[in-house]
Parts: structure tokens; C-alpha cells; sequence
């Protein structure tokens, strides 16, 4: 069951997410810090239905996070995309996704093998950072829009939440204001991503 606690965990999380974006958009080494910071919240929240299943959910966009967090702090900076690039960042997105889905399968979710349940909001939305972050691994911009997407998309969810929980009993009432917060917070934050991206394809 949610509570008002997790929920303004996630909204703390949603925060650190604007402000991954927020340096990234200034260029700062230390930026993919606070997206290990919010997913370590994350591990926490899902962690009410056991840790195990929480970090291996979480497991793609840590390793590639954590990657991206090595990459970054070297130096903060984007390369043209050739071709050799674009097919090494996607045969490594396929790579990985490849390993989670498995290890969903074995050890959360059987069900993920369905088409609809993989490619459903939020499975999809989770496969575009860990995308997003492999290219951004080899330093290619464009793994900056994926990620943009996928909180723009995020922010809309939490739009969309917080006006169906008006109607709740007070106790789930409660969770609209944060529902807002985050949508605002992931809404700028993608926008700030797609500028990002913006300033580098014109610098590359």
C-alpha cells in the first residue's frame, strides 16, 4: 500500500532529477551523482515489496547510471555521433536490456515477457533512461532526449494522478499536492534536457 511517506520520498527523488538536470544543462561533472541519489531512494521506496526485487528492478539504470557517473566525472563533454558510436550504444542498450528482462522474468515478474506488459507506460519509460544512459556512456547527446522523454511522460502521469486523486478519501486526498510538485519537477527537468541537448548538438 502507498503512503504519504513514500510519496514525498518519490517527490525528493523527482527533485533530485531536476537537479541532475539542472547540471547537466552547466556542464557539471558531478551531475550523474544525483541521479544515483534518487535511485537509491527508489530502491528504498520499492523496497516495501523486498529489496531483492527492488534492486533488481532498478538494476539496468544503476549499472548504466554508475557508468555514466564514471564517464561524466572524467569529463563533461559530448562527441560526434558516428556511426561506429550509434551501433556500439545501441548493441549495448540491447545488451543490457536484454540481461534485465531476464532477470525479471526469473526473479520479479514472469509476466514481462508479454509484449503489452514490456512495452506498457512504465516498463517502456524505464528501458528509455537505461537507453538514454548507454548513450550518454558513449557520450552521444541524443541519450539526452530519451531521458527527456521519459520524465516529460512522468510528468504528465503525475498530472494526471493528482487530479484523480481529488476524488479519493482524504488519506489518498493528501498525495495530490506532492503529485503536482513532482509533475512540475520532471516537466522542467525534461525540458532542461532537451535545451541541453539543443546547446550540444550545436557545439559537437
Amino acid at each position: 500500500m502507498i503512503t504519504l511517506n513514500y510519496v514525498i520520498y518519490d517527490t525528493i527523488a523527482n527533485g533530485c532529477l531536476l537537479a541532475f538536470a539542472i547540471l547537466i544543462f552547466k556542464n557539471i561533472r558531478f551531475a550523474w551523482f544525483l541521479i544515483l541519489a534518487s535511485l537509491a531512494i527508489k530502491v528504498f521506496i520499492y523496497g516495501k515489496y523486498g529489496m531483492f526485487s527492488s534492486s533488481i528492478y532498478l538494476s539496468a539504470q544503476i549499472l548504466t547510471s554508475i557508468i555514466a557517473t564514471v564517464v561524466w566525472l572524467k569529463e563533461p563533454c559530448y562527441t560526434a555521433p558516428t556511426k561506429q558510436k550509434k551501433l556500439q550504444s545501441i548493441i549495448s542498450s540491447l545488451v543490457v536490456l536484454v540481461i534485465w528482462v531476464g532477470l525479471m522474468y526469473k526473479y520479479v515478474n514472469p509476466a514481462i515477457i508479454d509484449y503489452e506488459v514490456l512495452f506498457g507506460f512504465d516498463y517502456l519509460c524505464y528501458m528509455l533512461v537505461v537507453v538514454g544512459a548507454v548513450f550518454l556512456c558513449f557520450r552521444l547527446a541524443i541519450g539526452l532526449l530519451f531521458i527527456s522523454v521519459e520524465f516529460i511522460s512522468y510528468a504528465v502521469n503525475y498530472a494526471n494522478s493528482a487530479m484523480v486523486v481529488e476524488n479519493a478519501p482524504q488519506y489518498i486526498k493528501d498525495f495530490a499536492p506532492y503529485y503536482w510538485v513532482s509533475a512540475v519537477l520532471l516537466f522542467i527537468a525534461g525540458v532542461l534536457l532537451v535545451a541541453s541537448y539543443t546547446s550540444a548538438k550545436r557545439n559537437v
